[in-house]
């Protein structure tokens, strides 16, 4: 066993060598670093406090200049033999590691710099109100260079200036005769870009605008940014301010107008109704707040509105939401409301009227005032009637009614109806006779808006003949009538009638006696609606259901949704990319796809899509049915279907599912004709083939049947010779005249023949 003084000297050895190893350690880290001071190199974590890499390296391990300040964290470790690059600004060599020696490795970090100033927001700045500081502004009236005082209609959009969040606003309307309403609000701006111009939409109707009665303001500071000048530009409807001095993207602005005039006769955006009952509200749906207030009134800026109303003392008034507080003062009264959600500028409302009778209920979210001359003054159907729809729309957009009440006012207003968030105007005469269909369609219209266009909307685009967001509204409205049972509209038969008048002609909608009634509003609703019921049958209620309830929660109260927003949540909620394609191919173009079917009997079948000028391809689906009775359903985009068939004839679309026409080649028609004069009878429904007829005059009369070779001329006059024992109702309209010659001598068909058929490719002149 070692003596105690053997094992003493053994461990001074083994303290000697230590030492040494360590001298060593330290004479190598100083080579390396000799320009670092000693209170430098490290601290108690192992981190060296913050310096330039080119101070500290070498040059040949100096790391690439960053834009962020480093730290360097210490860490030993045993280094693989490896080649590190360097960066070429510095030289172009290799450092090769030792693979046995402990290397101390220099990691750069990033420094956890000071975050970014947050961005003042809505609250905060509505709470400094009364801390604002004027200040004394120059009076330079310099000219100045501004965009938007050039005169144009074609100005940008003015939420890339400025956007409005929320808006506190005065209205005082002194007595029932008045013609002016005096107002005041204070508006909060945010900027979009660095910008020294703010720009709100305001129409003629308001007045009484001056520079002295504006003032702006920064949220942030509370100081007051000195105006420049002020321009109205009336054909643009616009209200343009120069400030002195550049604003930042993204400030918080205030800016207030402390007093303005509204005229009221010949405001568009305004209803009157004189005598009994008296009645004074907005009706910014189609003509915007612009005419009343200033505002930025776009269907984009989502803003929260504080509304007070100075009326007089024997007026009752209603807004967008309930009311908080009332004020009595001589022969007027102050009634300020609830702020509303963020909404567009069209979605705000009021409504001041006397005389009318009140149906409410503390039980019931709706609450009626109608008026008390009509015949008919009970609303508790109303009532009814607008609770199954607020329960219809809560279930399939999966998103509760947006307000604790909605009000229904009757009012000779000069449309059938109108809305905002949280009110809905109803021509009375549609109140007095509630057992008409119409008014059922009417009433739930105004329902279904309480989510479309209040609580989701669709961005703004350039087609003016798919109106998305409208379109949704319809199809909304035909799905929610059919909860009443008692009208006997189902959503089939809404489709059905939608899908005749958009495919119709002119002279087809005057001989369908719809000519006059369908507006190019209603056409480009229904072209949507259209496309929304053909997606449902083709993938389901459910699913429709599903993209219902995912764009409110994606987008409700939010922010608008684009098309292509709307078209991914159409592929996600039925599983298919089909679904998105066709969407959008219907959306981005302006009439409907016409299908060309070419069936050669028991041999083959080509499908394809006649190619319009300055139009994209659409996707469609189209469903075929054959002589046995057997379906198949094929995708047509751009390119062909083709296939084998061993059918005698096929029919598209049969039951007229799609939005589209289709067209024949001669011997698919020869067949189907066969098929009606067999003594058996034909397997197709008769309705089924006049649909076939049809879409084959529109194309006769149209000159779009396929006349490209002269041979083909000759085989189109032997089938339409074919046609003279076929019963005249299945050729309807002047085709009759057109497809038989022997016609003419009937007055009606001869004049049709000289002013129509003669000038047709496919005049049958033998």
């Amino acid at each position: 066993m070692p003596s105690k003084s053997r094992l003493l000297i053994i461990a001074l050895l083994l303290l000697a060598v230590l030492g040494v190893a360590s001298v060593v350690l330290l004479l190598r880290v100083n080579n390396i670093f000799d320009s670092v001071n000693d209170t430098n190199k490290t601290s108690r974590a192992g981190v060296f406090s913050p310096v330039n890499a080119s101070d500290v390296l070498p040059t040949r391990l100096a790391f690439p200049p960053s834009k962020e300040p480093a730290v360097y964290v210490v860490s030993d470790e045993v280094i693989n033999p490896s080649t590190t690059s360097v960066d070429p600004s510095t030289e172009s060599s290799t450092t090769t590691f030792p693979s046995t020696e402990a290397t101390t490795v220099f990691t750069p970090t990033t420094v956890a710099t000071s975050p970014e100033k947050p961005t003042f927001n809505l609250n905060e700045c509505r709470q400094r109100v009364g801390n604002l500081s004027k200040s004394q502004c120059p009076n330079d009236k310099s000219p100045i260079k501004n965009a938007w005082l050039e005169s144009s209609e074609n100005h940008a959009a003015l939420t890339t200036v400025n956007t409005a969040e929320h808006y506190d606003l005065e209205l005082r309307i002194n007595s029932k005769d008045e013609n002016v309403i005096e107002g005041s609000a204070r508006i909060y701006l945010r900027t979009q870009n660095a910008t020294s111009t703010i720009v709100l939409h305001a129409d003629r109707q308001i007045s009484d605008i001056f520079e002295e009665r504006i003032n702006v303001y920064s949220c942030e500071t509370g100081a007051q940014i000195c105006m420049h000048s002020m321009t109205r530009l009336f054909d643009q409807q616009l209200l343009v301010i120069s400030v002195n001095e550049e604003i930042p993207q993204d400030t918080l602005l205030i800016l207030e107008i402390t007093h303005f005039e509204t005229i009221i006769p010949y405001n568009a955006a305004l209803f009157t109704q004189k005598p009994m009952p008296w009645i004074l509200g907005t009706y910014f749906e189609k003509h915007g707040a612009r005419s009343v207030f200033p505002a930025v009134d776009e269907a984009d800026n989502r803003a929260t509105l504080a509304l007070c109303l100075t009326h007089p003392s024997e007026v009752s008034a209603r807004g967008n939401m309930p009311i908080i507080s009332t004020e009595s003062m001589i022969d007027l009264k102050k009634t300020c409301f609830d702020e509303t959600y963020a909404i567009p500028a069209s979605q705000y409302g009021f409504v001041l009227f006397d005389d009318l009778i009140a149906t409410e209920s503390d039980t019931s979210q709706v609450d009626v005032y109608i008026g008390k001359h009509l015949s008919n003054p009970d609303a508790k159907w109303i009532i009814s009637e607008v609770e199954t729809a607020i329960k219809k729309m809560t279930e399939l957009t999966g998103m509760p009614l947006s307000v604790p009440k909605l009000s229904v006012i009757s009012s000779l207003i000069d449309v059938d109806g109108t809305h905002s968030q949280g009110l809905i105007i109803l021509k009375e005469s549609w109140i007095e006779y509630p057992k008409y269909a119409l008014t059922y369609t009417i009433l739930i219209q105004e329902v279904v808006d309480q989510w479309i266009s209040n609580v989701f909307t669709v961005c703004n685009t350039a087609q003016s003949s798919f109106c998305a967001q409208e379109g949704l509204a319809t199809y909304l409205e035909w799905v929610t009538t059919a909860e009443f049972k008692a009208l006997n509209r189902s959503a089939r038969s809404r489709f059905d009638a939608a899908r005749q008048r958009a495919i119709a002609t002119k002279v087809e909608r005057q001989r369908l006696n719809f000519g006059n009634v369908f507006t190019p509003e209603m056409e480009c609703a229904e072209r949507a609606a259209i496309t929304f019921f053909m997606l449902e049958d083709l993938y389901s209620r459910e699913a429709m259901a599903r993209f219902l309830k995912d764009i409110f929660a994606k987008y409700g109260n939010k922010k608008c949704a684009t098309l292509e927003e709307l078209g991914d949540s159409l592929a996600v909620a039925t599983g298919s990319p089909v679904a998105r394609e066709m969407f959008l191919s219907y959306a981005q173009n302006e009439d409907y796809p016409v299908i060309n079917v070419n069936h050669q009997s028991g041999s083959s079948l080509v499908i394809d899509q006649q190619q319009p000028t300055n139009s994209t391809p659409y996707t469609v689906v189209v469903e075929l049915l054959d002589d046995t009775l057997k379906k198949s359903t094929h995708k047509i985009d751009g390119n062909q279907a083709a296939q084998a068939s061993n059918a005698q004839f096929v029919i598209a679309d049969p039951f007229n599912k799609g939005y589209f026409r289709t067209i024949y080649n001669p011997e698919n028609y020869g067949k189907i004709a066969a098929c009606i004069k067999s003594p058996q009878g034909c397997v197709i429904d008769t309705k089924i083939i006049k649909g076939v007829f049809t879409d084959m005059c529109w194309a006769l009369l149209e000159d779009r049947l396929d006349t490209k070779d002269s041979p083909q001329i000759p085989v189109w006059h032997r089938l339409f010779a074919e046609f003279s024992d076929i019963d005249k109702s299945y050729f309807p309209g002047d085709c009759n005249c057109c497809i038989n010659k022997r016609s003419v001598a009937g007055s009606h068909c001869k004049w049709t023949w000289r002013d129509k058929c003669s000038r047709l490719a496919l005049a049958n002149n033998s």
